[in-house]
């Protein structure tokens, strides 16, 4: 241990002794010889004669007072009271206040330098790059420390500092081009301050070093700013804030929003960056910026980054925090105008964090909206809300915008307030420029004039101005679909909008405001000063509304609102106009929900759920089918009614059934025009090749079909045809009367002109008409005639104003000149039963009582199945009677009558009739060509004949056919009357027979002829036997006799 000390005393004193010697002989040898200390040069010479910044600084501060100069070669001055070199590259100055040029202000006139003051109570120690020779300019600082308070302003010579942006902290560290310290930071201006801490603040060179003019800037040798905390940001706004020329109505009990005293307050989790060289502001890690105006509820916004564009400083206006906009303009912060503003939010990263969007809510305005990125361009009134970032592995989301109960959501929307970066004060006129990229929707509230509505779209929504004065243009593009509550829905390939600005709804606005602590009503908004005025879709359009369904290729609507209705006009819910006779001129399109008030604004109304039980209206859409529709239609409140309507074909318009008496219809072919007169009343026309109405089973057909509401016509100038419904006749049938069904509606052709005056149908030219009925279910009858006039009358006159009403039933067919009708009559199997033929100037139908009149002269001609004729009426043996084809002709020459349901017919004047068999269908008697009689054959003529049909009657209809009651019908049991100047002939196998009186009835279920005479003048009857024995000859007067005419058995 002791040998262990000793060791370590003698090591120690050994270094000692080395060291000693070290210190005494060595270093003394190679030590250079000390300097003699160096005095600062007093101020004298250039830069004493030239003390530019004395202005920057009050009268009577030490900077005025002959201090310490030192300049470099950028010209940048340093002042100071006293200062040491401390080293061959330290110098330690104090205090200090640096004076930085901006720009080229170094080469400027005096009256022009613009400057940057940094100021530091405590002084500085700053290293230098070079050595410092004081005979020269200072040389750039590589490092050093500025200590106590510092502060930093910008000024310029000769301009009162109205707008001084100042920054205030400690402690600076300098490490060449880089400024920055760990202590607190303000930043402020007099109508805002920045609060935080750690900043870094980079020049655009060396400080001191020599001015590049490339590097200049309007910001002078700044670069970037950055303060890692951010603790407050706070901004006083102009008045009105970010609505200033919104224009928008103030909340109730305060003034115009223009006026009100705003204030934006801004939070930031991350860092504040600025710079310079782009004069743009980043806010990361979470922004939350507040807007509130005076009282009213703040608007909110929030964000993960923000960045803020602004105008550079403009020397040439006399300050240098203003651009070349004037200080009172919209966007500005605190008199630096905010050029461009862009909020982002972040995507959602697994694991890490959830994805975060830009949100927005106003309560001031009634706005609110969400997007991944949202740029304002204050300047250009444009923004821009996107559903993406930018960048390109970024998320695909959407964007979403309410605006006044509006909610617009799409992938993108850019919207630009004016297109040319004018102050959107100046442009109050249009809703501006709008495109909303991708699928998207828009949906309306219910107090919107559609009611709650949708509107999708699939690729692109677009809005402009038009080049007309307050004319919008709007257009949706890609499977558009609009969804009304009220009106239905309409789906297209691509739909067109044109808005018109609303003068008394823009009026009336300004005075419109939310209830006590409320926001604004949406009726407020923009776009509630602009009105539809036409629409235009394309691409497979359908049309689902209350009053008409369509699906066409192209659909075009034009909308005239009416600004100005009379208080003393109809009641809502009736037309507003009328013609002399007090009908209603236009039919609503929509049941009426809402007044309108004098200034031409519509005033709600209580919704139609909400109406008492029993008044809704029902309606019956139209369906229509078309290649383009084009129609205009006249809006007065929440009432429209149809001004013109043009659908182009192939057409096909249907309209449902209502009830039981109120068929269906159909409308079919090229095309279809409606148009209100000047008049008001309608008039419409129907084109096509052909042109086809149907109405149930009946129908309405021609090249041009016209319907004139004024004078309650419906008229055809071409040929046509129409079919009456058979549902319409079974109608006009009473129950008391034999049914008459008709199985083939009565149809009808002309080649001349058809006029309905809504009582009475004339057609005029060439007419054919035909149709098909069972009498009774047992009688199958096909007609076919021809004429030169048809006239069919109905029960009552029918109003074409409004057919819904209607209960009128087809009266009476008239028809004349020329009139020729064959009757063919078949039976359940389809076997020819008989056929008429009549000839006649004019026959008329009663549908209703089955009545016929007809006028002479005329002509019939009939073929018919029976067991026997006038001149052989029946068999010896009713078990061997056969069926023989039978004709006849009849003429006369004053009038017919009679009923079809019971087979009765009445002719009267000259009246002459053959009857006798045939030998096939064929053939036909002719009185014409008549010149005798043969076998079976009768001829009579008198003034008057009447024609029954007994075969009803169980006695008759078994004596004539040999069956009971229930059997075939389809043979007839005539009875036949003629009276006055009666003179008959006939000729039988077993002779001839003729003779003459006053009347002749004819029974053939009894095969009895019965003659009357009168009791001046007695009947006469002759009978020759084909034997010509004198003893079977009659030649008799009589006043009465019954004769057999197949037995020529002679009664009296």
């Amino acid at each position: 241990m002791n040998v262990f000390i000793r060791r370590y005393v003698s090591t120690l004193l050994g270094l000692l002794i080395v060291m000693g010697g070290y210190s005494l002989f060595v270093v003394p040898a190679i030590e250079p010889p000390a300097r003699p200390p160096v005095t600062p040069p007093p101020f004298s010479g250039a830069l004493g004669g030239d003390q530019w910044w004395r202005s920057f600084f009050p009268a009577g501060a030490w900077q005025t007072s002959n201090p310490q100069i030192l300049q470099s070669k950028r010209g940048i001055v340093l002042l100071s009271q006293s200062w040491v070199q401390e080293g061959p590259k330290t110098l330690r100055l104090q205090p200090l206040t640096m004076i930085l040029p901006q720009g080229d202000s170094l080469e400027s006139s005096d009256a022009a330098k613009d400057v940057l003051i940094v100021s530091s109570e405590l002084g500085a120690v700053i290293h230098l790059e070079e050595e410092f020779d004081p005979s020269v300019s200072t040389p750039s600082v590589e490092r050093g420390q500025l200590s106590g308070a510092i502060e930093i302003t910008r000024q310029l010579q000769g301009k009162p500092n109205e707008y001084p942006l100042r920054l205030r902290t400690s402690d600076l560290s300098l490490d060449r081009s880089r400024v920055f310290t760990q202590q607190e930071v303000i930043i402020e201006w007099p109508e805002g301050i920045i609060v935080g801490h750690d900043m870094k603040l980079t020049l655009q060179g060396d400080l001191l070093g020599a001015h590049n003019k490339q590097e200049s800037s309007p910001w002078g040798p700044l670069r970037t700013l950055e303060l890692y905390h951010v603790d407050r940001i706070e901004a006083a706004l102009p008045a009105g804030g970010l609505w200033k020329d919104s224009k928008l109505p103030s909340p109730a009990g305060q003034p115009p929003l223009s006026t009100l005293p705003a204030l934006m307050k801004l939070a930031c989790g991350g860092r504040f960056t600025f710079d310079f060289t782009q004069s743009r502001a980043t806010l990361t890690g979470g922004v939350q910026l507040t807007h509130q105006l005076a009282q009213l509820p703040p608007d909110e916004f929030s964000s993960q980054d923000v960045t803020i564009q602004v105008m550079p400083p403009d020397n040439s206006q006399g300050n240098p925090l203003h651009s070349s906009i004037a200080s009172g303009s919209h966007g500005t912060l605190g008199g630096i105008q905010i050029r461009q503003i862009e909020a982002r939010g972040v995507d959602s990263l697994e694991n890490f964090v959830g994805e975060r969007k830009v949100e927005l809510k106003a309560p001031t305005i009634d706005a609110f909206a969400s997007a991944k990125r949202l740029r304002i361009d204050v300047l250009e009134n444009r923004i821009e809300l996107d559903g993406k970032l930018d960048h390109p592995s970024a998320t695909q989301s959407t964007a979403w915008l309410k605006y006044g109960g509006y909610e617009f959501t799409a992938p993108r929307i850019d919207y630009d307030s004016d297109g040319s970066g004018a102050n959107l004060a100046v442009a109050p006129d249009h809703l501006g420029y709008l495109v909303a990229s991708g699928a998207g929707e828009l949906r309306m509230p219910p107090t919107a004039s559609t009611g709650k509505a949708l509107v999708r779209w699939q690729d692109t929504l677009e809005m402009r101005p038009t080049d007309i004065a307050g004319q919008q243009w709007v257009g949706l593009f890609g499977n558009v679909l609009v969804e009304s509550a009220l009106h239905g829905y309409m789906a297209s390939d691509k739909l067109e909008i044109w808005l018109r600005k609303n003068e008394a709804a823009s009026t009336a606005s300004t005075s419109n405001a939310p209830a006590p602590g409320g926001t604004l009503s949406s009726t407020s908004v923009a776009t509630a000063q602009f009105l539809p005025e036409r629409i235009h879709a394309t691409g497979k359009t359908t049309l689902d509304a209350q009053q008409i369904k369509a699906h066409v290729e192209e659909l075009s609507l034009a909308l005239n609102f009416v600004q100005n209705v009379d208080p003393n006009a109809a009641a809502p819910g009736s037309p507003a106009l009328s013609d002399s006779a007090g009908r209603p001129m236009y039919q609503w399109l929509n049941a009426p929900a809402e007044s309108v008030s004098a200034s031409g604004l519509p005033s709600p109304a209580p919704p139609l759920a909400q109406a008492a039980p029993g008044t809704q209206k029902k309606f019956s859409p139209l369906t229509v089918i078309g290649s383009s529709l084009n129609s205009t239609v006249i809006v007065a409140g929440r009432e429209s009614w149809v001004d013109n309507l043009i659908v182009a074909g192939p057409l096909h318009v249907t309209g449902e059934a209502t009830g039981p008496n109120r068929p269906g219809w159909k409308v079919i072919g090229d095309e279809l025009q409606l148009a209100t007169n000047s008049s008001g009343q309608v008039d419409m026309q129907i084109s096509g090749k052909p042109a086809r109405i149907t109405l149930a089973e009946g129908s309405l057909e021609g090249t041009l079909i016209r319907f004139d509401q004024r004078s309650n016509l419906i008229w055809m100038d071409q040929p046509g045809e129409f079919t009456i419904p058979t549902s319409a006749l079974a109608a006009s049938q009473p129950s008391s009367t034999g049914t008459i069904d008709w199985f083939e509606p009565p149809h009808c052709t002309w080649k001349g002109r058809m006029l309905f005056d809504g009582r009475i149908v004339r057609i005029e030219g060439d007419i054919d008409f035909d149709g098909a009925m069972a009498i009774d279910h047992d009688q199958f009858w096909w007609i076919h005639g021809k004429s030169d006039m048809l006239q069919l009358e109905l029960s009552e006159a029918v109003n074409l104003d409004d057919l819904k009403g209607a209960t009128a039933q087809p009266l009476k067919v008239t028809v004349s000149q020329n009139v020729n009708i064959m009757a063919s009559q078949l039976d359940h199997t389809g076997t020819k039963k008989s056929r008429q033929q009549l000839q006649l100037p004019s026959l008329s139908f009663d549908i209703q009582t089955h009545e016929i009149l007809g006028l002479g002269p005329g002509s019939i001609r009939s073929w018919y199945i029976a067991k026997s004729t006038i001149g052989q009426m029946a068999s010896s043996s009713t078990a061997r009677a056969t069926e023989n084809l039978q004709g006849a002709h009849l003429i006369f020459r004053e009038s017919m009558s009679g009923f079809l349901d019971r087979s009765e017919l009445n002719f009267l004047g000259k009246v002459e009739v053959a009857a006798g068999p045939l030998a096939n269908w064929e053939e036909s008697i002719d009185l014409a060509q008549m010149q005798r009689l043969t076998i079976n054959q009768m001829h009579l003529d008198c003034d008057l004949l009447k024609l029954y049909d007994t075969s009803g009657l169980s006695s008759t209809a078994s004596l004539a056919s040999g069956r009971g009651p229930g059997g075939d019908r389809t043979s007839k049991a005539w009875e036949i009357q003629a009276k006055g100047n009666v003179h008959f002939a006939g000729k039988a196998e077993s002779g001839d027979y003729e003779g003459e009186g006053a009347e002749v009835t004819y029974v053939q279920a009894k095969e009895l002829l019965t003659l009357f005479g009168e009791p001046r003048r007695s009947a006469r009857i002759i009978k020759s036997p084909t034997d010509r024995s004198l003893e079977q000859t009659i030649n008799a007067s009589v006043e009465y006799a019954a004769i057999n005419p197949r037995t020529l058995a002679i009664e009296s």
